[in-house]
């Protein structure tokens, strides 16, 4: 494995940690690539700084070539947000989780339906029939019985947990280590 390769793979391994990061910009300069190491110490410094990349055409500096099907974020130099539908990821999880260092999915075509009472919001765990919004894919969820229902307290807990199993889900995919629990 060659410096670059492993100096990337630390940045997949700890999503969080800057250090990384900066290292691999050091790496960068030193190999003639000042633009992308100054974008990323640039980011990493001022964290709040994102870029937004959506279809039909989201090819960027980072990530040029970025299938016209995916939008995505870029954080602190990487690309760390991705949007796509149900079926796309979950063909597609393994290679973009061992490309970037991804800590939020959003899957476009689920969403929760309402349960009573409310504010609480629900979604079904299936092996089929994901052409239902509100019907999630057992791959996230192995632990859950076919049509097992799941019970959120509030529709900002749902989408936050089912991309936390999305995540846990690519990370496995991709043969990296799970994140650890705030």
């Amino acid at each position: 494995m060659s410096d670059s390769e492993s100096l990337y793979r630390a940045i997949l391994a700890a999503p969080a940690d800057d250090a990384p990061r900066l290292v691999y910009a050091d790496w960068l300069e030193e190999h003639g690539d000042m633009e992308r190491a100054e974008l990323i110490r640039h980011m990493v410094h001022f964290p709040r700084d994102r870029a937004r990349y959506r279809p039909p055409n989201p090819a960027s500096i980072y990530w040029p070539d970025a299938p016209p099907w995916i939008g995505y974020g870029v954080r602190r130099g990487f690309v760390a947000d991705v949007e796509l539908n149900t079926p796309l990821f979950l063909a597609h999880a393994a290679e973009l989780f061992a490309r970037h260092p991804i800590g939020l999915v959003v899957l476009l075509d689920r969403h929760t339906s309402r349960a009573q009472p409310r504010p609480m919001v629900s979604a079904i765990v299936t092996t089929t029939r994901l052409d239902v919004s509100h019907h999630w894919p057992s791959e996230l969820f192995p632990e859950a019985l076919d049509r097992a229902e799941l019970v959120f307290k509030s529709s900002e807990a749902a989408p936050r947990s089912l991309s936390a199993r999305a995540v846990a889900f690519g990370r496995k995919a991709a043969g990296l280590p799970p994140l650890e629990s705030v």
